[in-house]
């Protein structure tokens, strides 16, 4: 009977879930990616737009909280004070075709604009706390760190790190053991001994002709496997990745003090989520949620539950996933 039962309900629904992704694959695909040669690193920053209309595939998000002279965490007119972060993700085509095998990520760019008309100099690192889907959702597995040098070659030292298990919440800027998995630079501090990929370049300039800016581009093979994190080059694995950005004192290697965080107008923390597929990238409150899964299996033949499978038993998963708050779970991946 059970062999009945699913070779008709094969024959039924087959056709139809076939005809439904017909229909759902014929729309459009919401896509914003910038094309290989669009961003030059180059400390000029003229192709990522202007802050009235960022270039097309160029995503722009302004830290409301500490800026200029109602800057809160008193690093006013400082290189830790926070302006405007920019990111966009490069594929061959560009535009609004979605990432897949035949239109591969290729880069990832970063900009962090500060309040500062001193010179950016080592003893302030910008900071991009991310989750590449190694980690639950609300925590952080990986730290991005930029070094900035102004008697150097090259002048921006970019590391990579990992987060140790247990991982920190996003947001627990301070907490978390790391571990330096990839450099652009050999040796950025002592006793680093993972990678060097060159392919990482950065540069920095006066964005308004005042105040300093950094710009950055990123391999999207840091973001992958190889260096913990789950997101691939064709937009799947991790479907989406998501991080916070704030400055710090201190050495590569280390977070030290905190001095600013992106953030809302009314004092809120925000984090970027980035979706791989098609490029867009949005902006939410940063929230504390506790994500937990549950998997439970049964057997059912001739549709009661017995002890063991047998040729033609069909098997139920379930998976039971529950938000314990005390917040609202958004952009959730179950994998």
């Amino acid at each position: 009977m059970a062999r009945t039962t699913l070779a008709f309900w094969r024959s039924v629904l087959l056709p139809i879930l076939l005809l439904s992704l017909l229909i759902f694959s014929a729309g459009p695909v919401s896509a914003r990616f910038v094309g290989p040669a669009t961003l030059t690193i180059d400390g000029a920053f003229a192709e990522w737009g202007t802050v009235g209309v960022p270039a097309d595939g160029v995503y722009l998000h302004r830290d409301f909280t500490n800026t200029g002279s109602t800057d809160g965490s008193g690093f006013a007119g400082t290189a830790a004070d926070l302006n405007y972060f920019w990111n966009a993700l490069s594929t061959p085509l560009g535009g609004g075709t979605a990432a897949s095998p035949t239109n591969l990520i290729q880069n990832i760019y970063y900009r962090i604009d500060t309040f500062t008309a001193g010179v950016i100099s080592p003893g302030q690192l910008y900071n991009i706390q991310l989750n590449l889907g190694a980690a639950a959702a609300g925590k952080a597995d990986h730290l991005l760190q930029i070094w900035v040098h102004e008697t150097a070659t090259p002048k921006v030292t970019i590391v990579l790190y990992s987060y140790a298990i247990p991982y920190p919440a996003l947001g627990a800027y301070t907490t978390g053991s790391v571990t330096g998995r990839v450099s652009n630079v050999a040796s950025p501090y002592p006793g680093f001994s993972g990678v060097v990929d060159a392919n990482a370049t950065g540069a920095y300039g006066k964005y308004d002709g005042t105040n300093y800016g950094i710009e950055v581009k990123i391999p999207v093979s840091w973001y992958g496997s190889t260096y913990g994190g789950l997101v691939k080059n064709d937009g799947s694995g991790a479907p989406t990745y998501y991080g916070v950005i704030f400055t710090s004192t201190g050495n590569l290697g280390s977070v030290g003090t905190i001095k600013d965080t992106m953030g809302k107008a009314d004092g809120t923390p925000v984090y970027f989520i980035v979706d791989a597929e098609t490029g867009e990238t949005n902006v939410e409150d940063l929230k504390s949620v506790n994500i937990t899964a549950t998997k439970t299996d049964s057997i059912f033949n001739d549709v009661l539950p017995t002890g063991a499978a047998s040729p033609g038993d069909v098997l139920l998963y379930t998976v039971n996933i529950t938000n314990s708050g005390p917040s609202r779970a958004n952009s959730v991946v179950f994998q």
